[in-house]
């Protein structure tokens, strides 16, 4: 799985921090890769004592290829 185009807003104020990703999911199948899935993060971070932490993680995916194990 490979993270595209992360974006990042922090509002330093709130000490919170919220980031968009995207990814997609790559399979190999023979001698080349397909792609089987792809779909987007949504975080939100908290900072505590000067360090960021995760508060929240949602995950959505929008394509789903065969999946099935090709061996």
């Amino acid at each position: 799985d490979a993270s595209l185009n992360i974006i990042i807003e922090i509002d330093e104020d709130a000490d919170t921090a919220v980031s968009r990703s995207y990814y997609t999911v790559f399979q190999r199948y023979l001698t080349s890769l397909q792609a089987i899935a792809s779909g987007r993060y949504q975080d939100r971070f908290q900072r505590q004592d000067g360090q960021w932490r995760f508060a929240e993680r949602m995950v959505s995916t929008s394509l789903v290829g065969d999946v099935a194990i090709n061996a």
